[in-house]
């Protein structure tokens, strides 16, 4: 989880009623163009972490037929002299992760501004917004309610030296909380927007069982991935996090742009559609996300995963004040937490602090939400 958030803009979301039956086509491999980058920090990664990834690839078959063009916002590490290339598109097996995975982007700090604000049409965050998303997940051939409410607070945290925004994001399985994250996301100079790092508690049967997969840039070998690049382009590939600890690591294609997607809520236009997944666990499927622009996610759904997942967008709008007080006591408690359950981890960071202001409707008129509560699920009494 850990990425699934959009922004309406408090203006209007430009969309489009009316409903269409166009389903996603397999895109045509395109010709390479050259990207711009920043200044690099630090070198070269070491041979360890080359023949690690390169063991990876071998064994999920994707050993490199040409080179495939990685974006990136600073610098790219190439971690083999094919990993990027001007020669067009890698032609992966079908399920295998392309050969330009094995490129991880580094931060560059000063390429970032000291109070973060992330305006990728894409992918906006304003802080005090609150998303909730609504499906169903298969396990085992057996149909689950699933909800996502993903809340961009107005807290940060620093991260591998950069000042990061905290989305709180919430995940109800039969209306049962199973996790609870912390995501910590940053936009710089160039509109790229990066994923510096998470911190998901586990619940069972309600209970803490632990954050397992708990990754910061620069500990413990793990680089910060991009999210969304400033432009898009189709068959652009992105590395979205890096942590050898854990295993984690997530790359997504740019399947298609200009498309025209249609959910309950409504219609859009210009969708940017990215086919993400894992190369850590080949097996494990693809993920095609959907992302409008001045929206951000409005919907994920599964390609060939063995537990297919669905979750719509369904309802989006600023927090009432007190709505958004609670949801920053409730952020700041899970920070503070992570000390103890993550503390390798999470030892060298400083904590979450309020340095944004939250947002609220601009029209007068326009109610603002009320925050969903984790137990109940029942909407929260709140006034402006």
């Amino acid at each position: 989880m850990g990425y699934l958030f959009a922004v309406l803009a408090s203006a209007g979301i430009g969309v489009v009623r009316g409903m269409t039956k166009g389903e996603l086509r397999a895109p045509r491999e395109q010709p390479s163009r050259p990207v711009g980058g920043g200044a690099a920090r630090g070198g070269a990664p070491g041979d360890d972490r080359e023949k690690a990834m390169r063991r990876i690839l071998q064994h999920s078959g994707a050993e490199p037929h040409g080179g495939a063009r990685v974006v990136t916002a600073a610098v790219v590490i190439a971690l083999t002299a094919s990993a990027v290339s001007q020669s067009g598109m890698a032609q992966a097996a079908p399920g295998s992760p392309p050969s330009a995975c094995r490129a991880i982007p580094q931060i560059s700090t000063h390429q970032f501004p000291d109070s973060p604000s992330i305006t990728n049409p894409f992918l906006p965050m304003a802080p005090g917004m609150q998303f909730v998303y609504d499906g169903v997940v298969f396990v085992d051939g057996h149909p689950h309610p699933h909800q996502i409410v993903s809340t961009i607070t107005d807290l940060t945290k620093i991260v591998d030296g950069v000042r990061t925004m905290v989305v709180f994001e919430q995940d109800f399985q039969d209306g049962v909380l199973e996790e609870s994250e912390l995501f910590f996301a940053a936009q710089d100079v160039d509109g790229t927007v990066w994923h510096v790092g998470e911190y998901p508690e586990v619940y069972t049967n309600g209970q803490l069982s632990g954050a397992p997969d708990t990754w910061l840039s620069g500990v413990e070998g793990a680089s910060a991935g991009i999210d969304m690049p400033a432009v898009p382009h189709r068959g652009d590939i992105i590395v979205q996090g890096y942590s050898p600890m854990i295993r984690f690591w997530d790359c997504a294609r740019f399947a298609r742009l200009h498309a025209h997607r249609c959910i309950p809520r409504g219609c859009y236009r210009n969708v940017a559609v990215t086919n993400e997944f894992a190369p850590y666990d080949p097996a494990g499927g693809h993920q095609l996300k959907y992302n409008a622009p001045g929206v951000g996610t409005i919907l994920a759904r599964p390609l060939r995963d063995p537990q297919p997942e669905t979750v719509r967008l369904t309802s989006a709008g600023f927090l009432c004040p007190s709505a958004m007080d609670a949801i920053r006591q409730e952020t700041l408690a899970q920070d503070q937490r992570a000390y103890q359950v993550a503390s390798r981890v999470y030892a060298g960071s400083p904590p979450a602090a309020q340095t944004l202001r939250a947002g609220t409707p601009a029209d007068p008129a326009r109610p603002c939400s009320r925050s969903r509560g984790p137990a109940s699920r029942s909407w929260m009494g709140c006034s402006r």
